[in-house]
């Protein structure tokens, strides 16, 4: 920036350079790779988040939990073993011949090897229940990672054209700066001729400063933006990379009923809440089978010693087992269970209905901005039009000597104004058009 001091209408002194902090111990700096897209930057971001890392396991271990319930489907066998040693034992005496003898009852080594296996055979459909409830919560699982992907998305979007529209913003901050410095250079020949005192000067000035101060402030905004984008993409230092894009955009058929029904089609906040609403159905009858019987079946088989009339000789033995569990009373427990699933069934049920509330919030409220911002464009395009056309007769009635240099450049500016004004709605219109695509539930790319 060049400071030009003046004393009594004198030019005194002196030019200073002052060096726009380049922040480049605190920016960093652009990295000298190809420039990076949009999906190149969503891309990035989905690989490296961190975020979805924990969420896929959270997918791994609701399908380790479907395995875990599943197996219960099959019989249980075990294999166990014991050793017994009695220091004393008793004895019987039994009449042999004509005299009595006395006999172990028991050995004083003990052991046995079995192999026992365990099915339930019957359990009125609470095992498939159990699986169907693991398996939404798979799916549950699943639509969480896609609607964390679409929040990640969208904010890689939102800072990516942020930093576009702050790149573009410093562009035309420069070519007013530029504008201006002519200006200067302008003011300074007609004051030499005295056609102009030192208050066009120091007019001047002043708009130089207020230029570099927006210019100041929209740079640091950029290395914000960076930082924030460098944070998405997991990526550390003080390396930026550079963007390429544009604000081009499509303009979309704006009719909120028929976007309201492909939103609730494709929303993965709508779909998790209708999977928590089956899971708690599915929840509501397994409490309504608590108070249902169990048969499990067992078998188990092996060798042992211990038997009359040789306790020390190994025998096999097998055994048959079927047992009927009949639940009587639990102390009101299966009521309780039954009107906690109940409840919680009814307000799975609001959330559902309230989700569908908010989705259409969300949908009616982008639809009206981005209709606005259409009407915006157009308007602002009006507006850069005349502000150019303006500039071009006010050069034209500058140069007729119709109007003073503070006129000209009042005009000039007013074409630098429009052109912000016209990249800012463009910005919006562009980051509205994706946050409907965002409440429709669309893949953001």
């Amino acid at each position: 920036m060049i400071l030009l001091l003046f004393d009594n209408g004198q030019r005194i002194v002196m030019t200073v350079m002052v060096l726009l902090i380049t922040i480049a111990s605190l920016n960093g700096q652009t990295g000298n790779g190809p420039p990076l897209q949009l999906k190149q930057v969503i891309a990035e971001v989905l690989a490296h988040h961190p975020v979805l890392d924990q969420s896929a396991g959270r997918v791994k271990l609701a399908k380790a939990q479907i395995g875990k319930i599943k197996s219960r489907q099959y019989p249980q066998v075990l294999a166990q073993g014991s050793y017994v040693y009695l220091n004393e034992v008793s004895t019987i005496e039994l009449p042999m011949g004509d005299q009595l003898v006395s006999r172990k009852i028991f050995q004083e080594d003990n052991w046995d090897f079995e192999l026992m296996a365990q099915y339930t055979a019957l359990d009125f459909g609470r095992r498939n229940t159990a699986v169907k409830m693991a398996r939404q919560q798979q799916q549950l699982a699943a639509h969480v990672v896609s609607q964390i992907e679409q929040q990640l998305s969208l904010a890689a979007i939102k800072v990516f054209h942020s930093i576009l529209f702050t790149q573009e913003a410093i562009e035309v901050q420069n070519e007013q700066l530029a504008s201006l410095h002519r200006d200067l250079l302008r003011t300074e020949s007609l004051i030499r001729n005295e056609s102009a005192t030192s208050f066009d000067l120091l007019t001047t000035q002043a708009r130089i400063s207020k230029t570099e101060n927006q210019k100041i402030h929209l740079e640091s905004q950029r290395k914000i933006y960076l930082i924030a984008l460098n944070k998405l993409m997991g990526k550390k230092g003080h390396t930026f990379p550079s963007l390429e894009g544009s604000f081009d955009f499509e303009r979309q058929v704006l009719d909120k009923e028929g976007l309201f029904q492909k939103a609730l089609a494709q929303r993965k906040e709508y779909a998790i809440a209708k999977k928590e609403e089956r899971l708690k159905e599915l929840q509501y009858n397994l409490a309504l089978k608590d108070h249902m019987p169990v048969l499990n079946l067992g078998l188990k088989g092996g060798f042992r010693n211990g038997y009359l009339p040789d306790l020390a000789e190994t025998r096999s033995n097998y055994t048959g087992l079927a047992m009927l569990s009949v639940p009587i009373f639990q102390g009101f427990k299966t009521s309780y269970d039954k009107q906690a699933a109940k409840i919680q069934r009814q307000i799975a049920s609001s959330k559902s209905e309230e989700v569908r509330n908010e989705i259409y919030a969300e949908v009616s409220e982008h639809a009206t901005n981005l209709a606005s911002n259409y009407i915006q464009l157009e308007n602002t395009q009006l507006l850069v039009a005349q502000a150019t056309e303006a500039a071009s007769q006010a050069r034209k009635r500058y140069e007729n000597e119709l109007i003073t240099n503070l006129d000209l450049l009042d005009a000039e500016l007013a074409v630098s104004q429009a052109r912000l004004a016209l990249l800012e709605v463009k910005f919006q219109c562009v980051l509205n058009s994706y946050q409907l695509r965002w409440a429709l539930g669309e893949t953001l790319q």
